[in-house]
């Protein structure tokens, strides 16, 4: 077995992006995901598309608002 450690791109429909060495050929492999504990959305558009896919429709404005604070004192 072979190890690559890649970066990847999370899209907001949780969708996982990679660009994969040559010398990995095509068949099964098997994924481990590896979040950084710093990391931080894009821009705002990312967080609040975040907050939707987490249910935010329906949510009281203050729970979002605590989601969204909770949010910006982790990328400190």
């Amino acid at each position: 077995m072979q190890a690559f450690k890649l970066k990847g791109t999370v899209t907001a429909d949780r969708k996982l992006t990679l660009d994969l060495p040559q010398d990995i050929q095509p068949g099964t492999v098997e994924v481990l995901v590896l979040r950084e504990e710093n990391s931080s959305p894009e821009n705002l558009a990312d967080v609040l598309e975040d907050a939707e896919s987490f249910g935010g429709e329906g949510q009281a404005l203050s729970t979002l608002d605590e989601r969204l604070n909770a949010e910006r004192d982790s990328w400190k």
